[in-house]
């Protein structure tokens, strides 16, 4: 029988922002759960460490066994979890400048960009759409070409 930690720990965890009208800060929640039991804070960290107490106390009055088995880790294995990725200057710095204003590290704030792109291209429905706000702070300005001199 597994532990209600090792359930735990095993488990997905997502962080999002929530957008300044829904109150600010981040929420986090269990990939393997979707959105229904999940923790906020005024900072990531904050949001997780909800999010495990109240999963504490919803895993304490359920049976273990109606929970979902975490992800397994076979289909993690050719993936390391890193990536080098080279950007124009401009890019890197417009990314930075974005992770700043969320309050997020450049990494983190990549990762998100980029989950949030594999969404909308497979048509996933269970994540919250952007504020507009967030959405235009991140949007690429047209590119303008130099002349050749």
């Amino acid at each position: 029988m597994r532990s209600l930690t090792e359930l735990m720990a095993r488990y997905i965890v997502r962080i999002r922002p929530v957008s300044e009208e829904d109150g600010g800060g981040f929420k986090a929640f269990y990939e393997e759960l979707g959105e229904g039991i999940k923790g906020y804070g005024d900072s990531p960290a904050e949001a997780v460490a909800e999010l495990e107490d109240v999963m504490l106390d919803v895993m304490a009055t359920e049976d273990l066994s109606r929970f979902p088995e975490p992800k397994t880790e076979q289909e993690w294995t050719e993936y390391s979890g890193r990536l080098t990725l080279r950007l124009s200057k401009t890019l890197h710095h417009r990314a930075d400048k974005a992770a700043a204003e969320q309050g997020v590290s450049l990494n983190s704030f990549v990762s998100e960009a980029v989950h949030e792109y594999i969404r909308q291209l497979s048509g996933e429905k269970t994540l919250p759409q952007p504020s507009t706000k967030t959405a235009e702070k991140t949007q690429e300005a047209p590119v303008k070409k130099r002349s050749a001199s």
